[in-house]
């Protein structure tokens, strides 16, 4: 592997917004990370996507997650082939002041990391593809309120990678639910009190 560069900012963004969406039709892209975790989805053609020692087939239908701060590149392996990219910082799921009930799914993944199924595939009926398509289509077209939408997408994106397993987490680890209740009261202090100083 190559010495990667950090790419600063997201490789397409709007008004310094914490996410980005678009599609990535280029031969190759150079080794490089960034602060924030990147979703790759195959539309057509094929991609080999390199992350750290690892190297993957990308297909239509193919779902790859990168993790912060990992080195990663892509190569074009077909002509015409094309990828969907989406990013987004770790505080569009994690919000300063996240509510008790996020809090117990989010504080786990800030106390161990986050962990991360690489790659997987999609029948063309799962849900998996009408939300990508939908924070695609809502970023490109920008209308009122996208802003939102994308967010309360990635929300979704969040949920769906926790229900087919692609985030490893230890939630039900009588370890961590232990450190969790530790926490409780200082989630709920924060929510109780997040107007004062």
């Amino acid at each position: 592997m190559e010495q990667a560069s950090r790419q600063l900012g997201f490789y397409e963004s709007v008004e310094n917004l914490p996410f980005s969406a678009f599609t990535y039709e280029y031969p190759d892209s150079k080794w490089h990370w960034h602060d924030y975790i990147e979703v790759l989805y195959g539309l057509k053609g094929e991609y080999t996507v390199l992350v750290g020692n690892q190297r993957f087939s990308c297909r239509h239908g193919d779902f790859i997650l990168v993790n912060l701060s990992e080195p990663h590149a892509t190569v074009r392996e077909e002509e015409n082939s094309s990828i969907l990219v989406i990013q987004f910082d770790l505080s569009v799921i994690s919000p300063p002041a996240a509510p008790v009930y996020e809090a117990k799914y989010l504080s786990s993944l800030l106390i161990t990391g986050i962990h991360f199924q690489r790659c997987t595939h999609f029948a063309e009926n799962d849900e998996m593809h009408r939300l990508l398509d939908n924070i695609y289509r809502e970023y490109k077209l920008r209308e009122i309120g996208y802003e939102l939408s994308v967010k309360a997408g990635i929300m979704q994106l969040f949920v769906q990678m926790l229900r087919h397993k692609l985030i490893q987490t230890d939630f039900n680890s009588l370890k961590r639910r232990n450190e969790l209740k530790k926490l409780m009261p200082v989630f709920m202090h924060i929510q109780e009190h997040y107007m004062e100083k």
